[in-house]
């Protein structure tokens, strides 16, 4: 048994051991940490005079500071004489159903940076930082819907920034899967927002008609604003002329510089 209040360090630092065993936060509430190395988090509590436990959730999955809110949250449930546990209007039903968007958000991107490079985890946490939790991070997660999501959308769509506006999309549909997924929220309301971004409504893929319409393409991929490999996947691709996935997956050493040839694998459609 560890005892002491505990912050993610400590948590990072717990190894495992041979047998199950816990470290403390206080008021009743612990980290289990198996031989297999996962963690999940428990509340021990009286009730009638009777010892009883119940489970808060997996970590990371339930993160530290969500842990703790629940921990409250049953305390009060304890200090009014009802059982965490009793009923649909149950205490910790109730915190799933009035839990933010920005609480489901952190224990999402907890969850997600496993195993992700420094610069992809910095680039996803600007991009909560920056464009989703100013609008969505207060409102409770159940309460936030498709047209409120879409606004956001489409007004980053507006200012020119269609490819941030894609990206943010696809994040926010991450969220609402591990959501739904961990039973905080009922459905994923952001399901169907690919179909009704400004951006791809009635979105085809013309021709170009003219050596004039390929300059005016030209011109637009070199003020192209987004991602710096798009950008420069773009401006690559009118001097090949290969397919997006043999664009994707080049590799330096196809080609042959002596013969300036690009040898592109059979396997590559």
């Amino acid at each position: 048994m560890i005892a002491g209040k505990l912050t993610d360090t400590v948590i990072s630092q717990l190894e495992e051991r041979s047998k199950v065993y816990k470290a403390l936060d206080g008021d009743g509430m612990s980290l289990m940490v198996q031989p297999s190395g996962k963690k999940w988090w428990r509340f021990d509590f009286k009730y009638h005079k009777k010892r009883n436990s119940i489970s808060l959730g997996v970590y990371p999955d339930i993160t530290l500071s969500i842990a703790r809110e629940k921990r409250v949250a049953c305390l009060k449930a304890l200090a009014a004489g009802i059982h965490p546990t009793v009923g649909r209007d149950n205490i910790l039903y109730n915190f799933c159903e009035n839990q933010s968007f920005r609480n489901l958000a952190e224990s999402w991107f907890s969850n997600w940076k496993k195993n992700k490079t420094e610069v992809h985890m910095l680039k996803i946490r600007n991009r909560l930082s920056d464009d989703i939790l100013p609008w969505l991070g207060d409102k409770a997660a159940k309460d936030i819907g498709e047209k409120t999501l879409l606004d956001v959308i489409k007004d980053i769509e507006i200012s020119n920034s269609i490819d941030k506006a894609h990206r943010i999309r696809q994040t926010l549909n991450q969220i609402f899967k591990y959501g739904v997924g961990l039973g905080m929220i009922d459905m994923d309301p952001s399901k169907h927002l690919r179909h009704k971004q400004l951006s791809l409504v009635n979105a085809r893929y013309p021709r170009i008609a003219s050596s004039n319409h390929l300059k005016q393409i030209m011109i637009e991929i070199m003020h192209y604003r987004g991602h710096r490999n798009c950008k420069l996947a773009l401006q690559f691709a009118p001097l090949v002329f290969v397919k997006p996935a043999a664009l994707l997956n080049g590799k330096w050493n196809e080609i042959s510089w002596d013969e300036r040839l690009w040898l592109i694998p059979a396997n590559i459609n």
